[in-house]
């Protein structure tokens, strides 16, 4: 009988551990211009309800995750070289949940 408590018990603490209030921020950073990827793009954001703040940074291909992040209201930032920077507000992460985040940044003008 105590084996078989045991092993309850450890599915139960599986189960319990699985249930995570932890959401993630997932997208691409591209080019507006024609789609190619902005690789290494720098990812930074705020939870605005905690103040609390992090970095991230884009793949070669341009595709990045925060995670794990709480739930709240959320900042995001994509920067690069070369390119200007985006910001989008206001973003509701719900708990457990996921925001899927494209950037479309700008290239920078020359100026002489």
């Amino acid at each position: 009988m105590s084996g078989r408590l045991a092993l309850l018990t450890l599915l139960a603490a599986g189960a319990a551990f699985g249930q995570s209030t932890q959401g993630m921020i997932a997208g691409r950073v591209v080019n507006f211009r024609n789609d190619d990827a902005v690789g290494e793009a720098a990812i930074s954001w705020t939870n605005v309800t905690t103040g609390l703040n992090g970095k991230g940074r884009a793949g070669p291909a341009g595709y990045y995750t925060l995670a794990p992040l709480s739930p709240g209201t959320y900042t995001v930032r994509a920067e690069a070289p070369g390119y200007r920077a985006a910001e989008i507000q206001q973003l509701e992460l719900a708990v457990a949940g996921r925001l899927d985040l494209d950037f479309q940044l700008h290239e920078q003008t020359k100026t002489t």
